[in-house]
C-alpha cells in the first residue's frame, strides 16, 4: 500500500494559505472538483500529485530493489490518472475529427486496467495529422474567398472612381 494512503501522519504535504496542510487524498478530492473546469489539466496534476509522493520515500530508500518497488506501485498508482488523461485528450480529437466530418480509419484503440479507452500512438499521431491538414485547408479555402472579395470589392470602387470622376467632367 502507498504511504499516501496510511493516513494524515505520513503523507506528503504542502501549505496552502490558511496555514494547514493538505493530505495527498486531499489534494485529489480537490482536483477531483476542478475536473468539471479544466479536466485535462485536473487529471495531469492528480497523476503528479501521486507521482510526488512517492519521490521522498523513494529518495530516502536505500535498498535498490525496495525502490524498484517503489518505483513500480507509483507507476501503478498514477496510471489511472494517466489513463483518464489520454483517453479525454482522445475523446476531444475524435471530436475534432468528427466536426470537420472526417472518417478515420484504422484506428487502433488501447483499454487499460481501469477500463479508460483510449487510442494508441500511432493512431493519435494519425488523427491529429488528419485534423490539422483539414483545418489548414478550411483556413486556405477561407483566405482565397477573402482574397476574392477584397479584389473584386476594390475592382467594384475603382470602377464607381472611375465613372464619378466621368459624370463629374460632363
Amino acid at each position: 500500500m502507498a504511504d499516501w494512503r496510511l493516513g494524515r501522519d505520513r503523507c506528503a504535504t504542502v501549505p496552502d494559505g490558511r496555514n494547514e496542510m493538505l493530505s495527498v487524498p486531499r489534494k485529489i478530492r480537490l482536483l477531483d472538483a476542478a475536473r468539471k473546469v479544466a479536466p485535462a489539466w485536473a487529471m495531469q496534476r492528480q497523476a503528479l500529485v501521486i507521482e510526488h509522493a512517492f519521490d521522498s520515500p523513494m529518495a530516502k530508500e536505500k535498498d535498490m530493489n525496495v525502490r524498484a518497488n517503489l518505483a513500480s506501485e507509483r507507476e501503478w498508482e498514477s496510471s489511472e490518472y494517466w489513463g483518464a488523461l489520454a483517453e479525454y485528450r482522445s475523446e476531444q480529437l475524435l471530436a475534432r475529427a468528427r466536426t470537420l466530418y472526417l472518417v478515420p480509419d484504422g484506428m487502433e484503440w488501447v483499454t487499460d486496467g481501469y477500463a479508460n479507452r483510449y487510442l494508441n500512438d500511432e493512431s493519435l499521431s494519425r488523427l491529429h495529422k488528419l485534423v490539422v491538414e483539414e483545418n489548414r485547408k478550411t483556413w486556405e479555402f477561407r483566405f482565397k474567398v477573402v482574397g476574392a472579395a477584397v479584389g473584386a470589392l476594390t475592382g467594384l470602387i475603382g470602377t464607381l472612381i472611375g465613372l464619378v470622376a466621368i459624370w463629374k467632367k460632363k
